[in-house]
């Protein structure tokens, strides 16, 4: 039995990813998570604010390291990481480190690259969530070994997807007084390397020639003031509704006719994925792992996410195309979503990795 512990910057209500890659063969492994700060963290490993060096995250992840008897530590984003490396580095035992980078820019300041030529040499295996952040990582890092930077894609249970519940009763429940006409959708955090700013500009773009067109926004986060106070000013007050942080994303996502993702940088969003196996098309960046996830697919338009006039241009295309058309985007989606971005892909491809790992731990 090998003993994983996942380890998280904090507690949410929710981590889709993590749950799947949770649900390892328990023949062979026992997962056990912990988060370093948090509400209500899962163990009592540091303050709502700690820092990763901060003490008494360190020493609450090393005791959990030595209670639950960890084999392998895979932390997930950047500073956990190094919080890892450190608790893994002060356990009796030793366990290996693991690395999930899930987007871009892991090597983007000095300081970062200054760190990281001391805690990734320590790391068991960088998994980057697709080609293109490992390219990233190998690229920002170049003294790395490149055999211990592996790429394994996300993958999720698309089990919810789509919701069973027709559109107009998936729309009823969303703040927008005219239930009629095209509705695109964006599920993101509300914060500026998302860019729902370019977005919102884009969408004033097509409002202007398509009057039945509306916008819903599910997320929250540091932007969301300053974003519905640029949708009032641009006159879209009563067609952009911001809904918040939800935890009924396949109903909101039932009652859209597009999903639009203008991130900035990203690996492979979760969101498109959700709304992929949802059997919508999309107009999405044609930035890092977006590009792999659309591949050779044609079930949208891939934009420069800093040109609105090209998201605008995409969207009314979108709009303009005819309802076959579109069924037949969304039907490539689905297949896409399901056939190289499942859990049934990703988590064999994990518990390769863990045996591996844990076998050239016992070696040395």
């Amino acid at each position: 039995m090998i003993n994983i512990l996942l380890v998280l910057a904090r507690r949410a209500t929710n981590h889709p990813l993590l749950n799947e890659q949770a649900k390892l063969d328990p023949e062979r492994f026992r997962v056990v998570t912990h988060c370093l700060s948090g509400d209500r963290p899962l163990f009592p490993a540091g303050s709502r604010r700690a820092r990763w060096y901060s003490p008494r995250a360190i020493a609450g992840l090393k005791k959990t390291i030595a209670d639950e008897g960890i084999h392998i530590v895979n932390s997930h984003l950047y500073k956990p990481t190094l919080t890892s490396v450190i608790a893994a580095g002060r356990a009796r035992e030793r366990p290996a480190v693991l690395s999930t980078i899930h987007g871009l820019g892991s090597g983007r300041t000095w300081v970062r690259r200054l760190l990281n030529r001391y805690f990734l040499r320590r790391v068991a295996r960088t998994v980057a969530v697709c080609d293109a952040v490992r390219q990233d990582i190998l690229d920002a890092n170049p003294w790395l070994d490149p055999e211990k930077v592996v790429s394994i894609p996300n993958g999720l249970d698309y089990g919810a997807f789509p919701a069973e519940i027709e559109k107009d009763a998936a729309r009823a429940a969303i703040p927008i007084e005219q239930k009629k006409g095209f509705w695109f959708g964006a599920v993101t955090r509300l914060q500026r390397g998302k860019n729902v700013h370019t977005l919102i500009e884009a969408f004033r773009i097509v409002a202007d020639e398509f009057s039945e067109a509306r916008l819903v926004v599910a997320g929250d986060g540091p932007e969301r003031d300053r974003l519905e106070a640029l949708a009032r000013s641009a006159g879209l007050g009563d067609r952009i509704a911001f809904v918040g942080f939800r935890q009924d994303i396949p109903r909101i996502l039932r009652a859209i006719d597009c999903f639009v993702h203008t991130s900035l940088r990203e690996g492979i969003p979760l969101a498109l994925l959700e709304a992929m196996a949802s059997n919508i098309p999309a107009v999405a960046s044609d930035r890092g792992g977006i590009v792999e996830v659309f591949g050779q697919t044609p079930f949208g338009f891939m934009v420069n996410p800093e040109d609105s006039a090209a998201i605008a241009a995409a969207m009314k295309a979108m709009i303009s195309a005819s309802i076959d058309e579109r069924f037949a985007m969304g039907q490539r989606a689905r297949q896409r979503a399901l056939s190289d971005f499942s859990a049934d892909r990703m988590v064999p491809a994990l518990e390769r990795l863990y045996e591996t790992v844990h076998r050239d731990r016992q070696s040395r």
